[in-house]
């Protein structure tokens, strides 16, 4: 189970970083619109859920 939790914060921090360099991308250099802009803003959003369910997994697994 512990692999999977590392798994999960690995994909998590992935997918934020993903997010905010598109983000930053799409901002200042390459101007792709909207459905980019979206489509990180997305990814951040899964990124911080998915880290946010692996820690709340991982502390559970460490007070049991």
């Amino acid at each position: 189970m512990r692999d999977v939790l590392e798994s999960a914060k690995m994909a998590g921090f992935a997918l934020v970083i993903v997010g905010t360099l598109g983000l930053l991308l799409n901002e200042f250099v390459l101007d792709w619109g909207r459905p980019a802009t979206l489509s990180f803003a997305a990814a951040n959003a899964a990124g911080l859920l998915v880290l946010g369910l692996a820690y709340l997994r991982g502390g559970r697994e460490r007070r049991a």
